[in-house]
């Protein structure tokens, strides 16, 4: 590989490596000046202090990869030009410290031990699914709350989906009623255990914060943690610091849904706020026996969209 690599002027390079040992990166691929697309799949990624990264690259697929510090930081900062990445199952060291100023498309997936979107202001598109939970935030003199670190910086965000673990890991330290800045999202997806307080805290904080939100898809993972606050009475708050008005909001499609109190009141919550919504779409989860009984609860609740109706696919 080494001869190959050592030529001028290569543009596009995939190590594809799923079987077998973890393939050691060959040191002249970093000295490809002209890369502007990557994939690496399973191996090891340890530059010397004198890799200044990749000035050309726009696309980035690493999956599986092991990095050192050095490494991942280089890679996550010093590639001026990306506008795509894919961050999946790396090892190593797992802290993501994002500066890609023109970025656009981001996805990341895996057990990581912080997150932290820096300098991000293109960012259009981004998917995590985080599969760890990390109660323990790394200290350092940047630290605010994770929340903030991740989505508070992201001015031109418009596709958001926080998958599996993730609100919770977003949820561990005190969250702010709403983001710093405006988040100017219009699609959300978002996995929420109806039964965490602090997760509720955090998708209020998402919910308040985007003001031109248009398709809300909410996944209900019903887990109880019996160390968390009771969340059953969160959706029923008031006050300036409970406002919200869902402006732009049209479709809401909530999957396995149970019934809980607290799955119901966000329900009520959306139908009371939302002017010019159009379609609630409810999804139960199997083995759900009362549906009946349900659907009439939900019916009752006051809509302040004439549009609204509510569907509950059989």
């Amino acid at each position: 590989m080494d001869p190959f690599l050592s030529r001028n002027g290569i543009k596009s390079f995939t190590l594809d490596v799923w079987r077998g040992q973890v393939y050691k990166l060959p040191s002249c691929l970093l000295s490809c000046v002209d890369l502007n697309y990557l994939e690496l799949y399973r191996c090891n990624f340890s530059p010397p202090p004198s890799f200044k990264g990749f000035s050309k690259l726009t696309v980035m697929d690493i999956q599986g990869v092991n990095f050192t510090e050095y490494g991942l930081r280089t890679l996550m900062s010093q590639c001026p030009s990306l506008r795509k990445l894919v961050v999946m199952n790396i090892e190593g060291y797992t802290r993501v410290k994002l500066c890609a100023r023109e970025l656009e498309n981001l996805s990341i997936e895996g057990k990581f031990e912080d997150l932290h979107f820096k300098s991000t202001p293109l960012l259009a598109v981004v998917s995590i699914k985080l599969l760890n939970i990390v109660r323990d935030q790394p200290v350092t003199s940047e630290t605010s709350c994770r929340i903030v670190k991740v989505l508070g910086h992201l001015p031109s965000i418009e596709r958001l989906e926080l998958l599996e673990h993730t609100l919770q890991n977003l949820a561990v330290d005190d969250v702010p009623v709403c983001l710093p800045v405006i988040c100017p999202v219009k699609h959300l997806t978002v996995d929420i255990n109806f039964e965490d307080m602090q997760q509720m805290l955090a998708a209020f904080c998402i919910f308040r914060s985007s003001l031109v939100l248009q398709k809300l898809y909410i996944k209900a993972i019903s887990v109880e943690n019996k160390s968390a606050a009771s969340a059953d009475g969160f959706w029923e708050g008031s006050g300036e610091d409970f406002s919200c008005t869902f402006g732009h909001l049209q479709v809401v499609e909530v999957t396995g849904f149970t019934g809980i109190a607290s799955e119901v009141k966000l329900v009520g919550f959306v139908l009371a706020n939302a002017p010019v919504l159009e379609r609630l779409q409810l999804k139960f989860k199997e083995n759900v026996g009362n549906t009946v009984d349900i659907f009439r609860e939900l019916i009752r609740f006051r809509r302040i969209s004439p549009k609204a109706e509510i569907v509950v696919p059989a």
